[in-house]
């Protein structure tokens, strides 16, 4: 029997269906292929399979997977996107084509060779897990960032595996001191360029080669490179004159200014200074410049805001400027509940211990000019310090006037010579003591004058120093010794004696003032060069130290570093000794005497001394041998023949003397 299908026809709904027994042949399944962004990645890829396959050949994940080296060089690739499909990939080579992101290549963990060079790549984070790295090249990237404004800020882009910020070079860009960002100042092209060389990332350790060049362009006006922030340099106080002070900004930019108080423009205050007046008191101050330039941007800057001004008067000094009168300040009214201190300066220079309302007028201010310093401070408030106009210069002495030097004689040096020590030590017991104070200011009294007499400025004591002059005077005259270079093997011996004595004049059997004139008047045939002298007579001095015994003296001139000057000192060309005008026949040093000179570089050794009386008689002068190193270059010489006058006589004799840089006459009128 044969047997036959059945087929049956039948119509639903308008649909034609055919029912039966009937052979079903399934459907070829479709074959899928890896997306890759880039053509041209796909065609690399393809020719990596087979030169025979075509470019646009679908390649599946199997084929893929198989590949372990790509070569790409000039391929014209723009992107990386769906290269991580190639798992075994070892040795990815792609110069010279357009790739910028490195992100497919994070998964390729077996990656071990990678050269991009001579393309677009910027950051090169990506790399830093791929552990089987061992060589990268990314040289001579050419990176294309968009335009900005020249007023803005670019972000850096530059990185390293590791994350590191790459800090490029640039001729026309402004690059922060962090490396973070740039602004492009002038409108036009601009170019910085890189170059790195490290071993990578956290989780690798590989050699990379990374260097090339940012290309941008910036719009707009240009920017100026130096625009620094003002500051104001002045007195804070109601009265007092303000500076701005603008900084340097590029070449050919104009500043103008406008000062601010309390956060507002004060009218009419525009210039480069600001006297600062009532309505300023107690606003906090601050100024804004402004730089312009044809054809660049202008700029403004802000100086920091000050603290508040104060209510500060300039103080006045009451009282004569003579030996041992008392001046007295009148400090005036303040902004309320100002704390104020007061300190007083000689020639600029604060004195020790002058912190009150008054001062009495001492040898040390010897030829100098006196103010008085005020300085108030209260919170929120800028600190103020406001100084006296100066008194007249201090005078112990005017050498042109006899009766001037009559009177100093006796008021100050009379009196100093009369003075005791005071010395409370012992030298069997090598107890120091003390020296009583008017001793030592006796002692300093006759250092200045004798400095006043040629016109020098006083010197004051140092505690320190009078205390180690002290303990060299105990232990000379424990010993009966005097010596510049003491043995420790000895009396009374300490090493604060010994460094005194090497820097001192010394002198036993008179002390306090009287030793001063024993050093002025420098007898015996060891002091020729008038060592002493010179240094009690050394124009720069501003500090000594005195310590007496009842029968040693110290005189201190120098520390560890040299002596201590001052810059303000008067410096006479010339110091004579007798000094030249009236001078106290009580004070002849016994023929010795001397031309000291301010000028280290006078020279001395060929000069030649004449001493003529009033009358035209010519006496006999014989010159020593210049030493230097004592204090200031001097020449000494030995006169015959001085007669000391008598009474209220006096005597007149001329000095010259010749052979030095420049000749020196001068005129002894001695008998004040």
């Amino acid at each position: 029997m044969n047997a036959r299908a059945r087929v049956r026809l039948t119509a639903i709904a308008g649909v034609a269906l055919l029912s039966g027994l009937m052979g079903v042949v399934p459907a070829a399944a479709a074959t899928t292929g890896i997306v890759f962004a880039d053509p041209d990645l796909a065609a690399a890829i393809n020719l990596a399979l087979s030169p025979d396959r075509a470019p646009d050949a679908p390649i599946t994940a199997a084929e893929a997977e198989g590949i372990t080296e790509l070569s790409a060089h000039d391929a014209e690739i723009d992107s990386l996107e769906g290269i991580q499909h190639l798992t075994s990939l070892t040795a990815l080579w792609a110069d010279r084509n357009r790739i910028s992101a490195l992100t497919p290549l994070t998964g390729l963990t077996k990656l071990v060779w990678l050269s991009l060079s001579e393309n677009s790549v910027s950051d090169a984070r990506p790399l830093a897990g791929l552990s089987s790295l061992d060589h990268v090249w990314l040289d001579a990237q050419q990176v294309r960032l968009g335009s900005i404004p020249t007023s803005a800020t670019q972000a850096n882009p530059l990185r390293t595996p590791r994350g590191t910020i790459v800090v490029p070079e640039s001729e026309t860009a402004a690059i922060a001191a962090d490396g973070r960002t740039w602004r492009l100042g002038a409108a036009g092209t601009h170019r910085l360029t890189w170059m790195v060389y490290e071993f990578g990332g956290a989780a690798a350790s590989f050699e990379i080669s990374f260097s090339g060049t940012v290309t941008q362009d910036a719009t707009g006006p240009s920017l100026l490179t130096l625009t620094p922030t003002p500051k104001i340099t002045g007195g804070f106080r109601v009265g007092g004159t303000l500076k701005a002070t603008p900084g340097t900004w590029d070449a050919g930019v104009a500043v103008s200014y406008q000062w601010i108080a309390d956060g507002v423009a004060v009218a009419g205050a525009t210039g480069r200074t600001f006297t600062l007046g009532a309505a300023q008191h107690g606003a906090r101050i601050s100024v804004r410049t402004t730089g312009a330039k044809a054809g660049f941007q202008s700029v403004t800057k802000a100086s920091a805001l000050s603290g508040r001004v104060m209510l500060a008067p300039i103080p006045k000094i009451t009282g004569s400027a003579k030996l041992g009168s008392k001046l007295t300040v009148a400090r005036g009214t303040w902004t309320r509940g100002a704390t104020l201190k007061v300190q007083w300066y000689a020639d600029k220079l604060a004195i020790a211990k002058a912190t009150g309302a008054s001062l009495i007028v001492r040898s040390s201010e010897q030829g100098k000019l006196i103010t008085v310093r005020v300085t108030g401070t209260k919170s929120g408030y800028e600190k103020v310090a406001v100084a006296s106009t100066a008194t007249s210069q201090v005078r112990l002495v005017t050498t042109s006037s006899r009766s001037s030097v009559r009177s100093a004689y006796r008021r100050i040096l009379a009196p100093a010579l009369k003075a005791g020590t005071g010395w409370t030590g012992s030298t069997s017991s090598c107890r120091l003591g003390t020296e009583s104070l008017a001793s030592r200011r006796a002692t300093l009294d006759a250092v200045n004058l004798m400095r006043a007499m040629n016109q020098l400025d006083g010197v004051s004591l140092s505690d320190t120093w009078n205390t180690a002059a002290l303990r060299n005077s105990l232990m000379m005259q424990a010993r009966g010794q005097i010596t510049h270079y003491p043995q420790k093997a000895g009396k009374c011996w300490s090493a604060a004696a010994a460094t005194s004595a090497a820097r001192s004049n010394l002198a036993l059997g008179i002390s306090g003032a009287r030793a001063i004139t024993g050093y002025m008047d420098d007898p015996g045939a060891s002091n020729v060069v008038a060592g002493h002298r010179r240094w009690i007579l050394e124009p720069t001095l501003r500090v000594m130290g005195t310590g007496s015994t009842t029968r040693a003296n110290t005189l201190t001139v120098m520390g560890k570093n040299g002596p201590v000057v001052s810059p303000h000192n008067a410096a006479p060309r010339w110091m004579e000794w007798p000094s030249a005008g009236w001078f106290p026949r009580q004070l002849d040093p016994e023929g010795l005497w001397s031309l000291s000179a301010s000028d280290a570089g006078v020279d001395f050794r060929r000069a030649k001394v004449s001493v003529t009386t009033g009358s035209g008689t010519r006496l006999a002068v014989s010159t020593y041998p210049v030493v230097d190193g004592y204090g200031p270059n001097t020449l000494t010489w030995r006169v015959k023949g001085v007669a000391l006058p008598k009474g209220d006589s006096s005597r007149s004799y001329v000095v010259k003397v010749t052979g030095i840089r420049v000749e020196h006459p001068h005129r002894v009128a001695v008998g004040a």
